[in-house]
């Protein structure tokens, strides 16, 4: 999560043209932008549905990391010392986030070359023939090289 999708946005959104390094890419500056909440709400969404989609996802629960300490100011501009652990439950936090189907989890990718060939001779991959019944036209009979 951190290296893929979290840390890319960062680079793609921030604009290495600003004076002081003033951009969603800079560490000392990425909260200044107003999409970067969106973005970590975003991020957060994600983690949470991993963590439910089955397996043995979990958070870390590494001592190092669940009781590593950040200094940030409150509500109310009073510097405070929060720790990762602290923050891992949304419910005690005082917030959820809505259910939603999950099509992609029982999809298996389809190779690139196989996808590759059936886009050429304009067909579907069996296994998109097996996931909708059919194929363009009713099926691989109509194929059109």
């Amino acid at each position: 999560m951190e290296n893929i999708p979290h840390g890319p946005v960062h680079v793609w959104i921030g604009d290495h043209t600003q004076p002081n390094l003033e951009h969603m890419g800079s560490l000392y500056f990425a909260a200044s932008d107003p999409i970067f909440y969106s973005h970590h709400a975003n991020v957060d969404k994600m983690w949470t549905i991993w963590k439910t989609v089955g397996g043995k996802r979990s958070d870390i629960t590494n001592p190092d990391w669940f009781e590593s300490g950040f200094i940030l100011y409150d509500e109310n501009k009073n510097l405070i010392c929060v720790k990762v652990k602290d923050y891992l439950n949304t419910t005690k936090l005082g917030y959820v986030y809505q259910d939603i189907d999950v099509p992609w989890l029982g999809a298996k990718p389809i190779p690139r070359l196989q996808r590759a060939v059936c886009e050429h001779h304009g067909e579907e991959t069996k296994e998109e023939l097996e996931g909708e019944g059919k194929g363009k036209g009713g099926g691989a009979s109509d194929r059109r090289d």
